[in-house]
């Protein structure tokens, strides 16, 4: 029957196929479906179809050269070249609508995605594409075969189906290249603490005078310091807050205010790379999971002489140092780990572990994006996200042998987050539980419809007077009660 089609059932065939493809790469590529980004798919269903129709209709310009080959070769170029069309037209809907970009967690104006493009797509190609290409390649390859009825060429290839053929080729070869680096496991070994706690208040606060003076001789916006709120003594109780991945300690100010209110002193630590001026995402390229470590190590020590009990309190790549904080540091009360960050919203756990052996070991590329915040990097970068991760599967690998230094801590969630993995920061609760930690969870509901960033009062649509009293509780070991 299919000999008898007309190049016009074959492109309808072709639409058809690639649809289905372009919906089973996206059951494959996203661990929350539908419940997450329906649009995202519709629109991915839809290019997938004509980006099948016209590649096929191409190849149909001569019937001769199709073949198994080069319908595989067409499929694997159409499974990457519909990345840029459907991050672009979902960025299009997305601000039609008013909706955040999922995983961007903004709403994207068509100017903006149009100069975020480049960047994102590759890290589209880094993060998926292979799933994506090879659907495609072999949806390819079958639509070849039913076309011709043979594995072989019938034809000599032409000149543009040797471009064609040496593309996908090269394309093939980075492919097997890149596919054992990210499946390699990457060594987390020496991600341990190094404590070396201040015996005092003078001896913190002139450990502070270090830092500072090594601060000022970098370009930092002025707001992005490490802060210190002092009552000019040693208090009962100590907070440390660590903000989240591309802002600053500018972020915490306000809830360190309410906690300094309380009677804590209140030390909010500055990331490595946060923020210089410029506020460039190629800043984060240098990040490294040890110098998390070491920014935990020295604020933990720091905070042991500011106060006589010390808690802490993270969001995002903040919460994530926080966890680890808890697995390393037995001289800290209590940590509260706010959406930490130990694997990107919607895609499955393989993938997470996938990205997080990758992303570190390949060169860095930087995301441009758009970001309403001031104090803020305007976008992020493939390195910094892959070292964060990093350092998540450090302390998760350090939960799986042993028990945690630290005794109490509560995982804060957003059923609303469009950035993170609640699962597989959720994963690390039963480790922790096993081994006698004491453990508590808190969600905030979707209703309420929080950003990623539920901390930073100058994010659009914030509810600080719910957030704030509810993770002041959870501190003090109260339990919180939503309005």
């Amino acid at each position: 029957m299919l000999k008898q089609f007309t190049p016009r059932g074959w492109i309808i065939l072709a639409a058809v196929s690639f649809a289905l493809a372009g919906a089973l790469s996206m059951f494959l590529v996203l661990s929350r479906g539908i419940e997450y980004a329906t649009l995202l798919i519709v629109i991915a269903i839809l290019v997938w179809a004509a980006a099948g129709a016209i590649g096929w209709a191409i190849l149909l310009r001569d019937a001769s050269q199709i073949s198994v080959l080069r319908g595989a070769i067409a499929g694997l170029l159409i499974g990457l070249i519909v990345h840029p069309f459907v991050w672009y037209l979902t960025a299009i809907l997305s601000f039609l609508t008013g909706r955040p970009m999922p995983f961007v967690d903004e709403v994207v104006n068509p100017l903006e995605g149009l100069l975020l493009l480049p960047s994102a797509t590759l890290v589209s190609w880094f993060s998926v594409g292979w799933i994506t290409g090879l659907v495609s390649a072999i949806v390819g390859g079958i639509l070849g075969y039913l076309h011709t009825g043979t594995f072989k060429e019938t034809a000599p290839r032409s000149r543009i189906t040797r471009i064609l053929r040496g593309i996908g080729v090269a394309l093939a070869i980075i492919g097997l290249i890149l596919l054992p680096i990210g499946i390699v496991p990457i060594s987390t070994t020496g991600l341990t603490s190094r404590p070396n706690p201040a015996a005092s208040y003078d001896e913190a606060l002139a450990r502070l005078a270090q830092i500072e003076a090594e601060e000022d001789a970098l370009p930092l916006l002025p707001e992005c310091h490490t802060r210190l709120m002092t009552h000019g003594a040693q208090t009962e109780k100590v907070i440390v807050l660590y903000h989240g991945l591309t802002n600053c300690p500018r972020q915490f100010v306000e809830l360190g205010e309410q906690f300094f209110d309380l009677g804590y002193n209140v030390l909010i630590a500055r990331f490595p790379y946060h923020v210089y001026k410029g506020r460039s995402p190629s800043d984060l390229s240098a990040l490294t999971a040890e110098k998390y470590r070491d920014l935990a190590d020295t604020s933990i020590d720091i905070a042991r002489g500011l106060g006589q009990r010390v808690y802490v309190l993270g969001l995002s790549a903040g919460g994530t140092l926080a966890s680890w904080v808890f697995q390393n540091r037995g001289d800290v009360e209590r940590v509260v780990t706010v959406a930490p960050f130990f694997g990107i919203a919607a895609i499955p756990v393989w993938l997470n572990l996938f990205a997080v052996n990758l992303l570190p070991r390949v060169p860095p590329v930087a995301i441009t994006a758009p970001v309403p915040l001031e104090h803020a990097i305007r976008g992020n970068n493939t390195r910094g996200l892959g070292e964060t991760m990093r350092l998540g599967l450090a302390a998760a690998r350090q939960a799986e042998s042993g028990p945690p230094a630290a005794r109490s801590v509560v995982l804060v969630t957003n059923a609303n987050d469009l950035s993170v993995d609640n699962d597989m920061a959720r994963s690390l609760l039963p480790l922790w539980q096993q081994r006698g930690a004491q453990t508590e969870t808190f969600e905030f509901p979707r209703s309420l419809g929080l950003r990623h960033d539920l901390i930073d009062v100058q994010q659009r649509e914030q509810r600080d007077d719910i957030v704030y009293p509810v993770l002041i509780d959870l501190i003090e070991g109260r339990q919180p009660q939503l309005p």
